[in-house]
């Protein structure tokens, strides 16, 4: 719960690999990946390429290597979103263990 973090514009290049690698580990280290995904832009249940990116990462890990991680979406995302027929797939398949709303 430590996400997402501010970083200061006038080093975020400076700074944004080491924050960007370490929230990458934690996902690594953690029981869940909760994705709240909130109505963003008119869109429900936005997902962007960074967080499909995070819940890919969260997904490969439990694929590839076994990783005891439960995958949560705060809402089913709408077909608007890139990512839709992944997510409608993957739940289907049983890899995300949740979709509150």
């Amino acid at each position: 719960m430590n996400y997402p973090k501010v970083i200061s514009i006038d080093k975020f290049e400076e700074l944004y690999p080491d924050v960007h690698k370490k929230f990458f580990k934690d996902i690594n280290e953690s029981d869940i990946l909760f994705i709240a995904n909130e109505n963003k832009n008119g869109i429900n249940g936005y997902i962007g390429a960074e967080t499909f990116a995070e819940l890919s990462f969260g997904l490969a890990k439990k694929l590839i290597e076994g990783k005891d991680i439960k995958l949560i979406l705060a809402h089913m995302p709408v077909k608007e979103v890139p990512c839709y027929d992944e997510i409608i797939l993957w739940n289907k398949l049983g890899w995300i263990d949740g979709i509150i709303k």
